[in-house]
């Protein structure tokens, strides 16, 4: 499955909301790239030893095995991300890395427009099927790492300039 819109992600915290939901103890980053391939880091600990069996990870509310890239699209595509290293300790601390591949071709994404529907915030959420506890994390998922959307580059150009220097700030 091919995703045609992101959805806006919020991670609640356990302890200020109640809920069953808490946030990871660590991650390597919370920003992922369409034309990068990387790995990203992560822990939590749901407060037990979960069955790795039960663990489901979703990106944007979908399992991951339906992120799949663009570049084989008549066989369904390859994974855009898979879970490896998992390790769960008796304490309860799960330790994992995500795979990230390409959503597009890494060569040519940035020239093609589809991209645009897919950059944005989504939930990166490990849930326990068994007792619905879950971890989760907010991460910005864009074109290419050093992309700034439109409506950010009026805050971006004024962390480079000091305030004497605004008044000389032109963007044509």
């Amino acid at each position: 499955m091919h995703r045609n819109a992101h959805p806006l992600a919020v991670t609640t915290n356990a302890a200020e909301t109640g809920s069953d939901s808490a946030a990871f103890t660590s991650i390597s980053t919370t920003r992922l790239s369409m034309t990068d391939q990387r790995e990203v880091t992560l822990s939590f600990n749901l407060g037990y030893k979960p069955e790795a069996t039960n663990l489901e990870w979703t990106f944007g509310g979908d399992p991951l095995d339906e992120w799949r890239n663009w570049e084989d699209e008549e066989n369904g595509g390859e994974p855009v991300f898979t879970v490896k290293d998992l390790t769960i300790a008796e304490n309860g601390d799960v330790s994992a890395v995500l795979s990230v591949d390409y959503l597009f071709d890494g060569d040519d994404a940035a020239y093609w427009r589809p991209w645009y529907a897919y950059r944005g915030l989504y939930e990166l959420k490990v849930t326990d099927k068994s007792t619905g506890k879950s971890a989760s994390q907010t991460m910005r998922y864009e074109v290419y790492d050093s992309y700034t959307p439109y409506d950010e580059l009026d805050s971006k150009i004024k962390g480079h300039h000091g305030p004497s220097d605004q008044q000389s700030v032109y963007v044509l």
